[in-house]
């Protein structure tokens, strides 16, 4: 069973590769993506507040929960490619 977290709890350094996914109103896995990464964006210099989102090569822009990805995930992904 995969332990999925909020989205809003996710670390945002991209140090470990994380699983995201989308859960649509009724709870059900929708989407998953494994292959992105936070990126930070700000508005202007005069309003310096930050903005994070999901830069994605899988077509997920808001994920709802996160996971990091089990150990050897990385060497499976490759294997496939």
């Amino acid at each position: 069973m995969i332990d999925w977290q909020p989205i809003e709890t996710a670390p945002k350094d991209n140090k470990r590769p994380l699983l995201l996914a989308y859960f649509n109103e009724r709870g059900e896995l929708t989407s998953l993506d494994f292959d992105g990464s936070w990126e930070c964006e700000q508005e202007s210099w005069e309003m310096p507040q930050l903005y994070w989102y999901w830069g994605s090569h899988n077509g997920i822009e808001e994920p709802t929960h996160w996971t990091y990805q089990p150990e050897g995930f990385a060497k499976l992904k490759g294997a496939n490619a």
